[in-house]
């Protein structure tokens, strides 16, 4: 039995386009987005998260250290205010 060329134009056309959208949704499934779950990342990005507190950490005792901020009068006129006000019973 012979096919006529319009409808062998429309089966290979129908062809093609399912091929494409297999494609596209195979490529949609395998792409890779979850969050590895092996040991050696986990504990990888716990060091990570170790390590970046530990600097912030430092940073702010340096700054706590600092004797500029001991002798300013404003500074000096915050603490008592805070006393006074700790003393305010509510």
């Amino acid at each position: 039995m012979k096919n006529l060329p319009d409808v062998k134009h429309a089966m290979e056309v129908s062809k093609h386009q399912s091929n494409v959208s297999y494609k596209k949704h195979l490529q949609d499934i395998h792409k890779f987005t979850e969050i590895s779950n092996r040991p050696d990342i986990m504990m990888a990005t716990k060091l990570t998260k170790i390590i970046s507190n530990a600097e912030y950490s430092k940073g702010k005792q340096e700054m706590s250290k600092d004797p500029t901020v001991l002798g300013r009068l404003d500074f000096n006129h915050v603490q008592k205010v805070s006393k006074l006000l700790s003393q305010v019973r509510f």
